[in-house]
């Protein structure tokens, strides 16, 4: 009987596991699930705007449209702006019909008589692939290896222009023409910016010693200028969300109102003579605003570059209502605001 016993017990003893565990899964079975939390909305990013009309073979690095040429879509057929890629392309747009070439940049003229005496040092802008700068009779170019040559509008052949006094620039961080001067935004040091202007002379050189354009005790930092307009007054954008408005040798920073939320990084900007508002394109936000001339609000448009991009070039026809957004990855055709 004590025999039997044992035998009964150890049965028991090797089934408990399977008895009482069952029990257990059921228990975990029929408990009620725990209560999930919701997770919050995954933000949406607003689509890129606009038509692609020219992509990068390389990276974009600037645009140049002959100024005062924005009228109504017809009259500006035979105008071609101009986008240089670092690989050594410069795109051709004609702006009547939209249309986008691709051509090479034209050769270099032989050097002799009209040859740069001084090499420009590849500091600011330049170092990150050259320059365009547009002027009545064509384009000037820029090459990163500190040759200057202007690109004329009805294809004559590149000439070699001399700029004078290339080696007290420190940090060139824009240049534009207007009148018969090329003006070029040297951030300095110590964040004491330049304005250098350069007098034209004979045959569209600059070959006569620049002289600085503000007056004696102005001030004006651009070690943030990301960028340059002019309709006689000069609207430096910065890198801080500011704007620095320079007339008559003065400089002051221009108080922007309306603009919600208030920017943050202004990028690439537009103004002519023949344009009545300020346009900048806000990159954080990724928008271009439309401001009048004393900094107030009154427009903007959103997803006019891609998430990340920086805005490397700006031109606005409001007459015929449509704009050209260069990033490092396309030219756009966008629908200002």
């Amino acid at each position: 009987m004590i025999a039997s016993l044992a035998a009964v017990g150890l049965v028991a003893w090797q089934y408990e596991p399977f008895v009482i565990a069952p029990a257990r899964n059921m228990l975990v079975r029929t408990a009620p699930p725990p209560t999930a939390t919701p997770l919050p909305p995954t933000p949406t990013t607003p689509p890129v705007v606009g038509r692609t009309i020219a992509s990068a073979r390389g990276r974009f690095v600037a645009l140049a449209v002959p100024p005062n040429s924005g009228t109504e879509p017809g009259a500006v057929a035979s105008v071609t702006a101009r986008v240089l890629d670092d690989v050594g392309d410069i795109v051709g747009i004609r702006l009547g019909p939209m249309e986008g070439t691709r051509d090479p940049v034209p050769p270099r003229p032989t050097p002799g008589a009209g040859t740069q005496p001084t090499p420009i040092p590849p500091r600011g802008f330049l170092a990150t692939g050259g320059g365009l700068i547009p002027r009545d009779d064509g384009v000037l170019y820029l090459d990163p290896d500190g040759t200057v040559a202007v690109l004329g509008n009805a294809g004559q052949p590149p000439k070699l222009v001399r700029v004078r006094g290339t080696s007290g620039w420190v940090l060139p961080v824009a240049a534009v023409v207007y009148g018969p001067s090329m003006y070029v935004f040297d951030g300095g040091k110590d964040g004491v910016g330049v304005v250098w202007r350069h007098p034209a002379t004979a045959g569209g050189q600059y070959d006569a010693e620049p002289v600085a354009w503000l007056q004696a005790g102005q001030r004006a930092d651009l070690s943030l200028a990301s960028d340059v307009a002019t309709d006689g007054v000069f609207w430096v954008s910065r890198r801080d969300g500011t704007i620095l408005r320079l007339a008559g040798g003065r400089a002051e920073v221009l108080a922007l109102s309306g603009v919600t939320p208030p920017a943050t990084s202004l990028g690439a900007i537009y103004t002519d003579q023949a344009t009545k508002s300020l346009y900048v394109i806000d990159e954080p936000s990724r928008r271009m605003l439309r401001l009048n001339k004393d900094g107030v609000f009154e427009g903007e448009v959103s997803g006019v570059i891609a998430p990340g991009e920086i805005a490397r070039g700006l031109w606005v026809d409001e007459g015929g209502k449509r704009a050209l957004v260069l990033t490092s990855q396309r030219l756009a055709l966008v629908t200002p605001p």
